[in-house]
């Protein structure tokens, strides 16, 4: 997610071609005067939404993301707060994606930050960024706000070079020696919280810590498994990486075709969440797991 104020926009170096169009076309067109509906820029590859309307309390609203197109979000007038959440924050569709208007809205969820766009203001959202637009910006107060929206088609080979499927990371796991004081450092310390904690098949205690800027931390203790002669120096050491995906089996099977082993048999979990777990350890012996949430 990019958040600027136009006129300062072009001190950013990283800004991308793409989107330097976007803001070469918000500030050299006459937006006021521009009706509700779709105007035209590149064809498909690159459109504008012209939205008139008011805003509502934010409870009367739902959480939207996008897979075909970015967002560029522009207020031409008016006041509005959006509410931001990471894809991975979501795990029950509301209404099924439509392929012919790019959107899929979600359920609540309460992990999220909450942004004031004014008149001036631009936002940009990325395929893993759910947003619930529209809403009060205090909380009470309806305003009139008018916005265009550029929509920037995300290009095929874009696509292709991707592994697949969409991907993103779930959690991390670590390795600590004490396990009551660890979960107290992430949680009392720093702030997460604890919402499923468990003991391991092979005896030791475990939880998953979901940190306050929506990332997810497994930690694993010792107790009850043999400890290798060196676990001090491992103790503290991240165990694996888990990856959420759409279908475990053709991560799998991809992660095989470049060089990875198998790690056990691909299976269903109910701890820490019911899950379609497959593992595969890496080409360096680093552990990767692929997660589907199962409905």
């Amino acid at each position: 997610m990019i958040i600027e104020k136009l006129e300062s926009a072009g001190t950013y170096g990283w800004i991308a071609q793409e989107l330097a169009k976007v803001l070469d076309y918000l500030k050299n067109t006459d937006l006021k005067t521009l009706p509700s509906g779709r105007a035209e820029i590149d064809g498909d590859r690159m459109f504008a939404v012209v939205q008139d309307y008011i805003t509502s309390g934010e409870e009367e609203l739902k959480f939207e993301a996008h897979r075909a197109y970015l967002d560029v979000q522009y207020i031409v007038a008016g006041t509005e707060k959006i509410l931001v959440s990471s894809l991975q924050n979501f795990h029950q569709e509301a209404v099924p994606y439509r392929p012919d208007e790019d959107i899929v809205f979600y359920e609540e969820t309460p992990k999220s930050v909450a942004l004031i766009l004014q008149e001036g203001d631009y936002a940009v959202f990325t395929p893993e960024d759910c947003h619930k637009t529209r809403c009060d910006a205090d909380g009470k107060q309806k305003q009139k706000v008018k916005k265009v929206i550029v929509k920037i088609k995300i290009q095929k080979d874009q696509e292709e070079e991707r592994v697949g499927q969409k991907m993103g990371i779930h959690h991390l796991a670590v390795r600590v020696k004490n396990f009551e004081a660890a979960k107290a450092f992430y949680t009392e310390g720093l702030g997460g919280e604890c919402y499923a904690q468990w003991t391991h098949q092979k005896g030791f205690p475990a939880c998953m810590i979901r940190l306050n800027g929506g990332g997810i931390l497994e930690v694993l203790g010792d107790g009850g498994e043999a400890l290798p002669d060196n676990f001090e120096e491992r103790s503290g050491c991240f165990i694996h990486l888990a990856l959420i995906v759409e279908d475990v089996e053709a991560a799998v099977e991809r992660a095989l075709e470049y060089g990875a082993r198998l790690k056990g048999e691909i299976k269903d979990v109910d701890v820490p969440e019911p899950m379609h777990l497959g593992a595969v350890y890496g080409p360096s012996g680093e552990i990767v797991e692929f997660l589907k949430y199962r409905e």
